[in-house]
């Protein structure tokens, strides 16, 4: 069978490369393969923010949306307190690293792949360290154990680093299903229910932390 394409498609990715993935619902999807593996770099303007809290948050968010790349760049030297923090940040991103630092830069490279993770075992394993520190919890609740409470509030960041990987495949599995299919995910409409999933996991975490605390 022959088909034709829309030209304005067809102009704007002249290669020769293209990937076909076929949809649970037999839908073909034509996606150009440059587009699946281009490097997705963004920069963060120092000079433009007065609360650091915005910048960590910046550096988070761009983490779960996919990111490989996130360059933290000012006009002056960045602040030294400022770049101890944004080093510390390194602890809650999985598979990230700092790969350039200077008076007045700093970038983060995500070197994690995330097809190398089917989403359903990263989610089990969220549910059993959920189970895991619900009953420490408890156990701390019950004897009024400040030591055990406090061990896990911090046992707890591991937990959200787990979530924030969630959030960065499904991210990723959004524009790439070819992708999406090697992590367990078949069907464009699943990333809503993993995105729930995982926002409802994200959710119990917090209420044993704050507990805890």
């Amino acid at each position: 069978y022959i088909t034709s394409l829309p030209k304005d498609w067809v102009e704007q990715y002249k290669e020769k490369e293209i990937a076909v993935a076929i949809e649970t619902d037999n839908t073909i999807r034509l996606i150009p393969k440059s587009y699946l593996t281009k490097h997705r770099e963004v920069t963060i303007d120092l000079d433009l923010y007065k609360d650091s809290r915005i910048i960590e948050y910046q550096i988070l968010t761009y983490y779960m949306q996919g990111a490989e790349k996130i360059t933290v760049t000012s006009k002056e030297s960045i602040d030294i307190n400022l770049k101890r923090k944004l080093k510390d940040l390194l602890n809650e991103l999985i598979g990230a690293d700092i790969t350039d630092e200077r008076a007045n830069t700093l970038t983060y490279e995500i070197l994690i792949k995330v097809d190398e993770y089917k989403i359903n075992e990263i989610i089990e394993k969220i549910n059993k360290f959920i189970d895991d520190i619900h009953k420490d919890t408890v156990t701390a609740i019950n004897n009024l154990n400040k030591q055990l409470a406090t061990e896990i509030s911090e046992r707890v960041k591991d937990g959200i680093k787990k979530y924030r990987l969630i959030i960065r495949q499904i991210a990723i599995a959004s524009y790439n299903p070819i992708l999406a299919r090697k992590i367990g995910i078949n069907y464009t409409k699943e990333l809503i229910v993993y995105g729930l999933v995982a926002s409802y996991l994200n959710r119990i975490i917090y209420h044993i932390s704050s507990v805890n605390n």
